[in-house]
């Protein structure tokens, strides 16, 4: 993903949380969401989501083969707007990294402090301009991330409506390894963790997260490949961009 760190290392839960907030689904979120539990059709439910798209990085692992790897084409998208694709229509996007060109409309473009500060600079940056009560994050080289995260919102909702303890999200889940950037938090309890870290700067997202217990949901794992390689590339062109 773009960023500065492995960020599909598997971190622990907090202490004294539920035992089912780990593995809280047994079915891919993506295919939960697919069936009509929480999308564009839960309206009614009068939630406030902000998608926020990390778009800040660098394309170092991808082989210096592109200067951008999001500006790289899928087809008809480019892996950037593939990813913008993917994102429920009704939620608004806030973009962290510098404008580029993209066929979404509505976004709202910031940019970190420092630029290339890492994933957790960019959440804070993020965090200053969103009204959102739940944070909806993907990284921007993951082409059909969106998909998997209104199935996320769902397994959070679900979770807090039936746990004692009190959750602040739920993250993607791939082979037993925990996808932080492709998840949804309460944006309040991502704001304290933030304020908790103090310089966001280089800061790693297993630290953010550490206080924070997060409903480790499986997804597709289509969904959650990122584009670090020319590999992953390939496999999205034939798959499809969105």
């Amino acid at each position: 993903m773009t960023s500065h760190e492995p960020f599909d290392e598997h971190a622990s839960r907090p202490d004294g949380t539920d035992s089912r907030l780990s593995g809280a689904a047994a079915e891919p979120a993506g295919r939960r969401a697919g069936r009509g539990s929480v999308g564009d059709e839960r309206s009614d439910l009068n939630l406030s989501v902000t998608a926020v798209v990390l778009a800040g990085g660098t394309s170092r692992r991808f082989g210096g083969a592109h200067d951008d790897k999001l500006d790289v084409s899928l087809g008809a998208r480019s892996v950037l707007d593939s990813t913008l694709a993917s994102l429920p229509t009704p939620w608004p996007v806030i973009v962290v990294g510098p404008p580029r060109a993209i066929s979404r409309e509505q976004v709202t473009w910031v940019q970190e402090d420092p630029p290339l500060g890492g994933p957790v600079a960019a959440l804070a940056r993020a965090l200053d301009v969103s009204t959102g009560e739940w944070i909806a994050l993907v990284a921007g080289d993951t082409p059909r991330g969106g998909h998997a995260l209104p199935g996320l919102l769902d397994a959070a909702l679900t979770m807090r409506a039936t746990s004692t303890s009190c959750l602040d999200g739920a993250v993607a889940v791939v082979d037993g390894r925990r996808q932080p950037l492709l998840a949804v938090y309460r944006a309040d309890a991502l704001a304290a963790a933030c304020e908790a870290i103090g310089n966001p700067a280089g800061a790693s997202m297993r630290a953010l997260l550490a206080s924070l217990a997060l409903a480790e949901t499986p997804v597709d794992p289509g969904d959650a490949r990122d584009v670090d390689t020319v590999d992953d590339l390939a496999f999205h062109r034939a798959r499809g961009a969105s």
